[in-house]
């Protein structure tokens, strides 16, 4: 008698994976909710340092990763080699260490400042030119599903 086939365990959860960063809970929220109710499953945290444990204790894939450009700084600790270093941090430093733990991620990310504003970011240039979509707040509900979707490589932008 052959032995019957192994099942996955309970991680075979077909609908991808959303990791969504911001500490405005009500875009938080409203992020969350569109995204469960387009059959998404999502992460959901209020600070960056939430984020990155999330990467590195998520059992499973994670596909995208929605993050506003300018979360708070929080402190996080980055890795054995510097155990007790904490450093400032950022939602753009926050995005790094996130692909760093998880190099497969995609990214979108966030903003409600100007564009004068994000300008004056050196940091926020190489995310806005091009290399990450980049959700203008405030937005609509289906315009941020649109371009989750095009993200993924699900369907156009616009």
């Amino acid at each position: 008698m052959e032995p019957a086939p192994r099942t996955p365990l309970a991680t075979t959860d077909a609908r991808p994976t959303v990791l969504v960063v911001d500490d405005d809970p009500s875009v938080l929220g409203l992020v969350t909710v569109s995204l469960e109710e387009a059959g998404f499953q999502v992460l959901k945290c209020a600070n960056a340092e939430r984020a990155v444990q999330a990467c590195r204790h998520h059992p499973g894939p994670i596909h995208l990763l929605i993050a506003d450009i300018m979360l708070p700084p929080s402190q996080l600790s980055i890795g054995a080699k510097t155990k007790g270093v904490r450093l400032k941090t950022d939602g753009l430093e926050m995005v790094q260490k996130v692909k760093a733990l998880r190099p497969g991620i995609r990214v979108m990310l966030m903003s409600g400042q100007s564009e004068e504003a994000l300008k004056s970011l050196d940091a926020a240039r190489e995310y806005t030119a091009g290399q990450h979509p980049l959700l203008r707040k405030p937005f609509s509900q289906s315009m941020m599903l649109r371009m989750v979707k095009a993200t993924l490589g699900e369907g156009p932008a616009r």
